[in-house]
């Protein structure tokens, strides 16, 4: 059930596009959450959507920044969750501690084909053998290895997703992994090692000038990686099936730095790698990762250049020496439930557009974009 409000009710909310997290581990935009789907609550449980609320605002919003993480739009009246309760971010204080919910769905051991691939869409006459623990289709009549039906989600096959989810191509027939020549060369050679664990015939073209290429030559594999990880660099996710133990996403975490990191580091503070991706769902996704794995992350949202038409976000891990000497940060802190930072900034902006709120069941809180909030709105008849 969708339900509009009128203009008169103040009920607190969000513009389309902003991120919610799911219960199980995707990131979705509001607009597209629906009732009966179970999101994360603010407190790092789990509650079923009953309403999704939309009403169209012509009025002011407010861009909300905490230190190292990227701004939030929502109207003033929005509550989110604050070390002295929930307050309305019209309310808050440069002072106040937002919490930036951590959480960790339950997590899978293998990876079923069968449920982005369909058996009508796999190689006819495949046959299904085992290589290496992992169940593996052979076509028999070409004599080439085709895709698994299941793949155990491995350190190894996560260092795999990562590498594809920073330099894969999957809208090329065959499909392939791109990265620079000079400096990546031990990478080429681990992702041909990492693609022959499953069974998959690859080969290495360095024809390109300052590009070496690893191309992965059953065609079944760009259809997977298409639905695993999205199509095109704006659409790069962490597919909810890809969430496996803390090995495994610690591997694909690793996996993706290693293709998109750069050295980073601000005065007087270690060097440590930074991650850059044009897809929003990525950024949050590998944010919420390393959040889970209690590697408090910063994520940061950053505007189009001349050399780079489209804005782009960065995820970089910090370092606990980046801490102050009685292990305090002054705009940071972490427990067991969340990662607290300090109000960086509240920004009053003039909007006109739909807006939209979630009544979740339980608590009435979710996680928008990293932060835990409430809804406010007025109860229903």
């Amino acid at each position: 059930m969708m339900t509009r409000q009128s203009h008169g009710e103040p009920v607190a909310c969000f513009p389309a596009g902003t991120l919610i997290r799911m219960a199980d581990g995707s990131e979705r935009a509001i607009e597209r959450v629906r009732p009966n789907e179970h999101v994360v609550t603010a407190e790092g449980r789990t509650g079923m959507v009953s309403h999704l609320l939309m009403r169209r605002e012509a009025a002011l919003i407010i861009r909300l920044t905490v230190w190292d993480h990227a701004p939030l739009h929502v109207t003033p009246e929005h509550p989110v969750l604050t070390r002295r309760g929930y307050v309305c971010v019209g309310d808050l204080r440069l002072d106040d501690w937002i919490g930036l919910t951590r959480y960790r769905p339950k997590a899978r051991v293998a990876l079923n084909v069968c449920k982005l691939i369909s058996p009508r869409e796999r190689t006819p006459g495949a046959v299904v053998g085992s290589i290496g623990g992992v169940d593996q289709a052979t076509d028999a009549a070409a004599g080439v290895a085709a895709i698994p039906e299941v793949i155990s989600l491995t350190p190894r096959f996560g260092r795999l997703v990562g590498l594809f989810l920073g330099a894969g191509i999957a809208t090329s027939n065959p499909m392939h992994f791109t990265f620079a020549t000079d400096d990546r060369g031990p990478i080429t050679d681990e992702c041909l090692d990492l693609v022959s664990d499953l069974g998959a015939a690859a080969e290495v073209d360095s024809s390109t000038s300052g590009r070496t290429h690893v191309f992965v030559c059953v065609a079944e594999w760009a259809r997977l990686w298409q639905r695993l990880c999205g199509t095109r660099a704006v659409d790069r996710m962490v597919h909810p099936l890809l969430m496996g133990d803390d090995a495994f996403l610690c591997a694909m975490l690793d996996g993706w730095m290693a293709c998109e990191g750069r050295a980073a580091g601000r005065s007087g503070r270690a060097p440590h790698s930074v991650g850059s991706t044009v897809s929003k769902v990525l950024a949050f996704g590998m944010y919420d990762i390393a959040q889970a794995l209690g590697l408090r992350p910063i994520i940061r949202w950053c505007p189009p250049k001349v050399n780079r038409q489209t804005p782009w976000y960065e995820v970089e891990i910090e370092s606990p020496c980046d801490d102050t000497e009685n292990g305090d940060n002054p705009r940071c802190a972490m427990d067991g439930t969340h990662v607290w930072r300090r109000v960086r900034g509240i920004e009053q902006g003039a909007f006109d557009g739909m807006v939209y709120n979630l009544s979740v069941e339980g608590d009435e809180s979710y996680v928008a974009q990293g932060i835990g909030v409430h809804n406010c709105a007025p109860s229903r008849p």
